[in-house]
């Protein structure tokens, strides 16, 4: 296997903000969430995309936080394009998983092959340096994807897999055969080192037992030492003295419990978190006993945070609504060691939250926030599918719609050419694309003003075929074949994507995520 140090692959820290003594903002890194590598990558990059064009189109002093870009290239940068690429999912719904091979086929003209662990297969060879090659059962032939495939004895044909992406939780890991699971870990292009340990709770309490030597052996220096300190939350691990000592000074002190967290060590998405005021003591004790020992007990084994009481932040959700104070859980990504910078921050009403990124400045957050925040009362007006497509007729068609309902904010817009073009253009193709159900009561009421018809064209069926077929599955191929290089596309980048529409799309996206 590689050096751990050359393949750190996708991390996304989580922190949460407290108040100071002196009334200043301090960060802390509550957990590291390096389980999926996809998660909030893609709804990041197409949501903060919409923040920096909308920052940029009112000419304020206000910048976002992140370059969609850089979040982008950084996902891109952790696997081979001239690879086929397989994608091993098991029980987790996902949503950034299936967005990133929606992304990967129009960057590079690859698909990813969405496989489960059944799909799995090995066979025995002497032309590898571990005597098995990793295959899938290929159930159909997909055209992009162009990978190496054998006729099995039994009448499958397989694909060898080369490198794979994970999203499988750790007892689907488990699971799998150990001869299977070595196979994966040699080609999963997320670590499984990062997976297994970065992932796991009880890391964060390690780094801060081990600061103080570290600094001794000037590995740290004290000036890093301190960072760490401050900006990882106390975490006591399963059978650490500082474990014995709160269960000790919990007896003596029933209160003390109020201070602190229960969060299951390999858990994400704050599932089996227990904050110590909702139990009583004599249960509180009975749990941290539980963490005498550092053996690992499934559905015990918890790590102990110090609790968080989070700063508020003033935020506009709604015009409807107002100004409110909500909490905020941030997040940043970083993979390989590079920071790519923040991510999606979520918030509720009443939420006890875990999320850090010191370079940072606070109010860059809030600034995308707002902005993104804005677009909550467009959900009904621009589905959240259509942000999947990203070129053609029917993308086309979107932007028109969107951008006759946005243009209607503006003074004048009836005689505005621009606009009408954009109304008409509308009217023509929504009904092509079966989009007016989507569009129809916004369009309609931007035309009332103006005393336009706002009756959508009929469809053209000549234009309403089906999608066109490419290999046939009877095309397999009984003996290996050999892979193709996909060339690069920069189709994705589109011409329209300086649109207002695009930006409305990717803010509900974004917003959905946070708010909804």
């Amino acid at each position: 296997m590689l050096d751990f140090a050359n393949c750190l692959g996708s991390w996304r820290p989580d922190f949460l903000v407290e108040d100071g003594e002196e009334g200043d903002e301090i960060f802390r890194i509550t957990e590291i969430n390096a389980r999926f590598s996809f998660n909030g990558f893609i709804h990041e990059a197409y949501g903060q995309e919409v923040i920096n064009r909308s920052v940029n189109a009112v000419g304020s002093d206000w910048v976002g936080a992140t370059d969609h870009k850089t979040i982008l290239n950084g996902l891109f940068g952790l696997f081979d394009p001239s690879r086929p690429l397989y994608l091993l999912k098991g029980t987790e719904p996902g949503i950034d998983i299936h967005m990133f091979a929606d992304a990967v086929r129009s960057r590079y003209g690859i698909g990813p092959r969405i496989i489960r662990p059944e799909d799995l297969r090995m066979l025995a060879t002497d032309d590898s340096k571990t005597g098995r090659r990793l295959y899938c059962d290929a159930k159909e032939l997909i055209p992009d994807v162009q990978a190496p495939r054998i006729k099995a004895e039994n009448g499958e044909v397989w694909e060898e897999i080369r490198q794979v992406g994970l999203e499988l939780h750790q007892k689907e890991l488990a699971s799998l055969d150990p001869e299977m699971l070595h196979q994966v870990a040699l080609r999963c292009f997320n670590d499984m080192r990062t997976i297994l340990l970065v992932h796991d709770k009880r890391m964060l309490g390690i780094i801060r037992e081990e600061v103080p030597r570290l600094m001794e052996r000037r590995v740290l220096t004290p000036e890093q030492g301190a960072v760490l300190n401050k900006g990882i939350v106390e975490t006591i691990i399963p059978g650490s003295q500082a474990m014995h000592d709160l269960i000790g000074d919990s007896a003596t002190a029933p209160h003390l419990r109020h201070g602190y967290i229960l969060k299951p060590i390999r858990s994400g998405k704050g599932d089996g978190i227990v904050f110590g005021d909702d139990i009583e003591n004599d249960e509180w004790i009975s749990r941290l006993r539980d963490l005498a020992s550092p053996r690992l007990v499934a559905g015990v084994s918890c790590v102990v945070q110090r609790r968080i009481v989070p700063r508020e932040y003033d935020l506009l959700l709604k015009a409807s609504v107002g100004a409110v104070k909500y909490p905020l859980v941030g997040t940043y990504h970083v993979t390989n060691g590079i920071l790519l910078g923040l991510g999606t921050d979520k918030t509720a009403s009443h939420v006890e939250l875990p999320r850090l990124n010191p370079n940072m400045k606070f109010n860059q957050v809030i600034a995308a926030l707002a902005t993104t925040a804005v677009a909550i009362d467009w959900l009904p007006t621009v589905p959240l599918h259509a942000r999947q497509i990203t070129s053609g007729a029917k993308y086309e068609c979107h932007e028109d719609c969107g951008y006759a309902i946005l243009g209607a904010d503006q003074d004048g817009y009836c005689t505005n050419s621009t606009w009408t073009d954009l109304f008409d253009g509308c009217l023509e193709c929504a009904n092509e694309f079966n989009i007016w159900q989507y569009y129809g009561d916004g369009v309609t009421e931007a035309a009332e003003p103006c005393d336009l018809d706002a009756t959508p064209a009929a469809a053209n069926s000549t234009t309403n075929a089906t999608a066109s077929t490419g290999a046939s599955a009877t095309d397999t191929t009984a003996s290996p074949t050999s892979s193709g290089t996909a060339e690069a596309s920069d189709e994705a980048s589109g011409a329209g994507l300086n649109k207002p529409t695009t930006l409305v799309l990717g803010a509900a996206m974004l917003a959905a995520v946070q708010f909804l």
